[in-house]
């Protein structure tokens, strides 16, 4: 009985020696294999600039006064446009079950709920989401899944706004709905506004977005996206006024468990192991 079990262990022996040696004799094609994993892979974050994005139509109501005219946005947005939005919300913060002036520092972030707020004007505007964002989406955080977005607010920032991750608890309000895995951030032209750079991290890793300000911001629109386990930031505008629309994405396909960030970096870590 005692060879038999010593002679199971002389097997094991020779089955790790023998993947040892592969490792050490084959290290390019261990190197392609992992490779291979991370080319098919997204990461927890993904930007870009959306040159040629259509105006969206832009309508904002106040919820003060549902039966006033809704004061339509024009894009570029102006000065004059942003200090009539700032009339109709403050931006509401909500912890747990009372809700509170969302005033962040010593400037506040204004803030539209989409109940009030119509995307109407230019059916292009939901063609392009489809076509031309949501493909970004899926490469940039290697989903493969149908995935649909849904407008949650419309968002204005002034001299002095910035954005701190709030609790946890908190954070997560929104991602609990079934299939829902990302926030979509789409900041809209504006005249003029310098600030705001984005930054967001998972786990210790940090990817500090472009600065937008600084890329043809009266034409171009921008994005970014990211996973709802992510943690972002941003940093203070100094000048003029950014507007963004912040949507939820989520599968179309809500049985499935919830999609999760690409584990690209435990593959980042398997390299290095193999190149020691």
């Amino acid at each position: 009985m005692y060879d038999d079990d010593s002679e199971d262990d002389e097997d094991e022996d020779d089955k790790s020696e023998e993947e040892k040696e592969e490792k050490e004799v084959h290290p390019k094609l261990a190197l392609h294999r992992v490779f291979s994993q991370l080319s098919t892979l997204g990461d927890f974050c993904v930007s870009r600039t959306l040159p040629g994005a259509p105006d969206p139509g832009l309508q904002i109501s106040s919820p003060s006064s549902p039966s006033s005219p809704p004061l339509c946005v024009g894009l570029p947005l102006s000065k004059e446009s942003a200090e009539l939005m700032k009339t109709m919300c403050l931006a509401p913060f909500g912890i747990k079950s009372e809700t509170k002036p969302h005033t962040m520092v010593d400037r506040p972030t204004w803030q539209i709920d989409a109940r009030n707020v119509t995307i109407s004007n230019n059916p292009a505007w939901a063609d392009y989401i489809d076509k031309s964002v949501i493909p970004i989406l899926r490469n940039g955080l290697g989903v493969r899944d149908v995935l649909r977005v849904h407008l949650c607010r419309v968002v204005l920032q002034e001299p002095g706004s910035l954005f701190k991750p709030p609790p946890r608890d908190i954070s997560e309000k929104e991602s609990a709905a079934a299939g829902t895995f990302a926030t979509l951030i789409i900041q809209l032209p504006s005249c003029h506004y310098q600030g705001g750079i984005i930054q967001v991290s998972h786990k210790g890793h940090v990817t500090v977005c472009p600065d937008f300000s600084k890329l043809s911001q009266s034409t171009n629109t921008h994005m970014i996206s990211f996973y709802s386990e992510c943690v972002h930031e941003v940093q203070p505008i100094t000048e003029g006024y950014r507007l963004c629309l912040v949507y939820i994405v989520s599968r179309s396909d809500t049985a499935g468990p919830r999609l999760a960030v690409p584990y690209k970096l435990g593959l980042i870590n398997e390299v290095c192991a193999i190149v020691k």
